[in-house]
């Protein structure tokens, strides 16, 4: 036998008996991970639960159909170039009374009746009608028109 493959072995075999295992160490520390990864997923729970428990009873019931009639609310006062007359009011509070249905419509749980009741409403009829000025569209651009060259 070559002496140079007998070195090797006895090197190897030295080698496998200084081995040092750090299973143990690794199993120690994936079940500390486990443990505390455990811990905050039981306290996320809890406090999403305290969470939706409170909003319940500070909050009242707001749904998309309400934050929707607000912000079509808002948008009509908010425009600032021209005050709406009360033609236009009564058309638009009729409007939303018309379409009052389908604004609501991804709702679950909507009570009409409550909602006609808030918004002072006699009926949910899907039906408006407007009579606007027949030259509306020619004034609004004229005016506009004589703006922009002053």
């Amino acid at each position: 036998m070559y002496p140079f493959l007998f070195l090797i072995y006895i090197n190897l075999s030295q080698y496998n008996k200084m081995q040092v295992s750090y299973k143990k160490v690794f199993e120690g520390l994936e079940l500390a991970h486990k443990t505390k990864l455990d811990a905050t997923m039981k306290r996320r729970r809890l406090e999403n639960m305290t969470s939706i428990i409170q909003d319940r009873k500070n909050k009242s019931h707001t749904t998309k159909g309400w934050r929707r009639l607000k912000t079509i609310r808002k948008c009509l006062d908010g425009y600032k170039p021209f005050n709406r007359t009360k033609m236009q009011k009564r058309f638009h509070d009729s409007f939303l009374q018309a379409t009052a249905s389908h604004i609501f419509a991804d709702d679950v749980d909507v009570d009409l009746a409550r909602v006609m009741k808030q918004n002072k409403w006699k009926h949910l009829k899907q039906q408006c009608l407007a009579m606007t000025p027949r030259r509306f569209g020619v004034s609004i651009i004229t005016m506009h028109f004589q703006n922009d060259k002053l």
